[in-house]
């Protein structure tokens, strides 16, 4: 049986999940997490070097591939579109393709790509860029602990395996009419938020394939932080009193003041976290030209109860937790997964993939996995090997000679071309045309709506505060006898039905919220019945009037 290793190595802790390929299709055996120091005095490498010694050889015996990733904030990523469909070929074209648009030199960093699809006779992809550093630090302590890893990926390509089928290849589509026109079809999007101890990856997937990719500095060791500082207890205590009992309420008419003191000390951690994610999801939305439908969330920070809800009321969408395993069956020593093992899942099944949709791999050029055997081979016979390749070279050197003459005589040509664009058309490398300039002129004008939409998203009321404002214009309850039995608020226009004293309370009633309304308050017809346990006998009433959202202003995208 085919076996994975997949390894989650975060800030405070290390998940491991072990998955087999069995007759009926992938199995889930093992998974269990090793928590490290969070006291800055401790070495996190040299921890995480003792805990890799205690299985590096058992793993190796049982000849199983181990995969791990590279933090995402170490990654740099982009979507591409190429007219040809050999992953060779794209491969190849990566790190040209994203020369000007990633922040390393070429020299020090390692491609590769994820394909999304292929449409037409083109193929998009997501392609990345690490720095080789970053990799170096991983390999050097899988060396020191004697670990064979086999795959390096990334994380937000390991989270994908839980949405897609990673043993299905890239989808083929065709190009339909409205986009050879030039149109862009609207996308119905999935966000998924991978919720971690340091930062939170935003995915989004389209028709369950990943499309987009963000990485937010923002994680619940803010919460934590917080904890600490309203209870003046130690930071690791806090961290223990998160991860055992962290909820957020959302009735505090029942709750004692301890609860709604810890409530409100969770919910002020993740007022930046929220604002991030409004900003990331305008962007998105413009980006990919879509409208998210459902938001999922994962990770360890996805187990504070009631964050879902708090999510939804804060973000206006559907926000639910995710369920990681769902289409993968796990064994009787496992159980259910719980939500903090979905990278180290999602590396283990980066491991399983086929060479129709080849796993996302970093060890590559000089990191390349070397073969034993070979090596061997190379140090016993190397002598000869070497007379041979000087023989061989002698018979070549000519038609050698005369390609890197004319290699190196292209590249110049290309090196002027280039530096000629930017000296006089201020663009860089392959922009450095009347394509390049109509694109640019048309990416200010989407940083200009862009904008817009923030500032309206920022300055927009939301329902609670609509509700507020109501509140504080009916007049006190010495001036008025009232009975809401009905509120309800759909974009500006707001329906209050219920049943005050008299006709006088009633026209008080009217003009108080006529301060509020942005036109005339409308009295509708038909109240029907008190409700059931109403105070106030007297004189039916039902509004709708117009309210002030903020978004008077809202710019419409062509």
């Amino acid at each position: 049986m085919v076996k994975t290793i997949g390894i989650d190595i975060g800030t405070s802790s290390i998940k491991v999940v072990e998955v087999q390929m069995t007759k009926k299709g992938l199995l889930v055996t093992q998974a269990f997490e090793r928590t490290l120091g969070v006291n800055p005095a401790y070495d996190k490498d040299l921890e995480t070097i003792e805990f890799f010694r205690e299985f590096a050889n058992l793993w190796s015996a049982s000849q199983a591939r181990v995969v791990t990733g590279l933090n995402q904030n170490q990654v740099s990523l982009r979507r591409k579109f190429f007219p040809f469909q050999d992953r060779i070929k794209i491969l190849k074209s990566l790190s040209f393709e994203l020369e000007d648009e990633i922040p390393l030199e070429n020299e020090n960093a390692l491609f590769d790509a994820k394909i999304i699809q292929f449409k037409g006779t083109g193929t998009d992809v997501l392609a990345q860029a690490v720095p080789k550093a970053s990799l170096r630090e991983l390999m050097q302590i899988a060396a020191d602990s004697g670990l064979d890893i086999s795959v390096v990926s990334s994380e937000a390509f390991a989270y994908a395996n839980l949405v897609e089928n990673p043993l299905a290849p890239p989808p083929q589509v065709a190009t339909s009419m409205i986009e050879e026109e030039g149109l862009r079809i609207q996308a119905q999007l999935e966000v998924h938020l991978q919720i971690g101890q340091s930062h939170t990856i935003l995915s989004a997937f389209e028709n369950n394939r990943l499309v987009a990719v963000r990485s937010i500095p923002w994680g619940v060791r803010f919460v934590a932080e917080n904890i600490s500082k309203r209870y003046e207890i130690p930071f690791i205590e806090a961290l223990n009193e998160m991860n055992q009992k962290a909820f957020i309420l959302l009735n505090k008419e029942t709750a004692s003041y301890d609860q709604i003191a810890f409530s409100e000390t969770i919910a002020s951690a993740f007022k930046d976290l929220v604002r991030e994610l409004k900003l990331t999801l305008i962007d998105l939305n413009s980006d990919l030209n879509g409208q998210i439908q459902q938001i999922y969330l994962s990770g360890g920070g996805s187990r504070i109860i009631n964050l879902a809800a708090h999510l939804t009321q804060n973000l206006e969408i559907a926000c639910n937790v995710f369920k990681a395993q769902q289409s993968i069956a796990t064994s009787e020593k496992v159980g259910v997964l719980d939500s903090r093992y979905s990278l180290a899942l999602g590396y283990a099944l980066e491991g399983h993939k086929k060479p129709k949709n080849p796993p996302v791999n970093f060890l590559k050029n000089e990191f390349a996995k070397k073969n034993k055997r070979l090596q061997t081979f190379v140090e016993t016979w190397g002598s000869l090997i070497q007379a041979g390749v000087l023989v061989f070279v002698f018979f070549i050197v000519d038609s050698q000679l005369r390609t890197s003459l004319t290699t190196d005589l292209s590249s110049k040509t290309d090196d002027v071309l280039k530096a000629q664009a930017r000296n006089i058309a201020k663009l860089s490398g392959k922009q450095a045309n009347v394509v390049g300039v109509k694109k640019y002129l048309k990416e200010q004008k989407k940083k200009m709506d862009d904008y817009q939409l923030i500032q309206q998203a920022l300055q927009m009321n939301s329902s609670l505060d609509v509700l507020k404002k109501i509140s504080d214009s009916i007049p006190q309850k010495n001036q008025i006898r009232i009975q809401i039995s009905r509120l309800a608020i759909e974009g500006k226009e707001v329906q209050l039905e219920g049943r005050v004293g008299s006709l006088q309370e009633m026209t008080s009633l009217q003009k108080s919220l006529s301060t509020l309304a942005l036109g005339p308050v409308q009295q509708m017809l038909g109240s029907g019945a008190p409700p059931n346990g109403t105070s106030v006998k007297g004189v039916a009433f039902h509004y709708q009037f117009s309210v002030d959202r903020g978004f008077n202003n809202t710019t419409t995208k062509k």
